[in-house]
């Protein structure tokens, strides 16, 4: 018979040890505790810096002096525009009361039409009870035709084209930025209007140009561009102007180039080195006298 072999003695848990596990979960807990208290998130009361705003203190501007740069003026023209202009003055002042800027309608306007305005029951500086409604109907009345545009025809831009075609050549980025506005207040009423079409703005734009500068801009065109009924555009055309001027090594750029105003004194300058062959008095009596030197002389071309 095999000897029988002890059986395993029941685990149970000593003393020292259930008090080890004992303080172990204790500490183990408290530490639970307290972690989850350090990881406690506290809600900090939000402040809603809009529910109370730093006051807004609002600029007072008072009205302009009359005469002055930002001073409303009206000379007879554009005058619901004026009449809007002195309605914002007198609210960026703080002027409450709706008729007190009728005052400052005649303080604003030139002397002629103060002169026509200035005693009318609407306008008087020295009558009470005025209403803004009233002497704003009554200026409008009165100045209605200065906010109608002017009526142009056909025939005035023709008529620009003829006048600036001959003027000396556009030397100087002033005088084409002066020619292109210029251009452009008789042109586009004329384009709103549908008297004439884009294309035809384009056209005469170049046949308003002096003829040095329309000649030298079509060198710059293709074949298409040269045709009547394709004109390039304005834009294209002031871009090569503009071009011309900045590019002082093209064979086309005159040094010399002047205007009307002192030709006459070059021509003076100039007749005493020249032989006599190679100019010609205005009129015989000049050429009898033999002068030189004079006003009147005009070279052969």
């Amino acid at each position: 018979m095999l000897p029988l072999q002890n059986s395993p003695s029941s685990i149970t848990p000593s003393s020292s040890t259930l008090s080890s596990s004992l303080s172990l979960n204790s500490t183990s807990s408290s530490s639970n505790i307290n972690t989850s208290s350090s990881n406690q998130s506290y809600s900090i009361p939000s402040v809603n810096i809009m529910s109370n705003p730093a006051p807004i203190t609002a600029v007072i501007m008072p009205m302009p002096v009359s005469g002055t740069q930002d001073a409303p003026f009206f000379d007879g023209t554009r005058v619901k525009n004026f009449l809007k202009q002195l309605i914002l003055h007198s609210t960026r002042a703080g002027i409450t009361n709706k008729d007190q800027p009728v005052d400052y309608i005649v303080k604003y306007s030139s002397a002629d039409v103060q002169c026509i305005i200035h005693l009318q029951t609407e306008f008087d500086l020295d009558m009470s009870g005025k209403t803004w409604k009233d002497a704003e109907d009554m200026l409008v009345e009165l100045y209605s035709a200065g906010d109608q545009p002017l009526k142009l025809m056909k025939c005035d831009i023709k008529d620009f084209c003829t006048i600036y075609s001959v003027k000396p050549r556009l030397v100087k980025k002033a005088d084409i930025d002066q020619y292109y506005q210029t251009f452009l207040a008789v042109s586009a009423p004329l384009c709103k209007e549908k008297v004439i079409t884009d294309t035809e703005q384009q056209y005469y734009f170049m046949q308003g140009l002096p003829t040095k500068d329309a000649k030298f801009v079509m060198t710059k065109f293709t074949d298409i561009e040269k045709k009547h009924a394709t004109p390039p555009k304005i834009s294209k055309v002031v871009g090569i102007l503009n071009t011309r001027l900045e590019d002082k090594e093209l064979l086309i750029y005159w040094e010399w180039e002047t205007n009307e105003d002192n030709m006459d004194e070059i021509t003076a300058h100039l007749c005493p080195h020249i032989p006599e062959t190679h100019y010609e008095p205005e009129c015989p009596a000049t050429a009898a006298r033999g002068d030189r030197g004079q006003k009147t002389v005009q070279f052969i071309n």
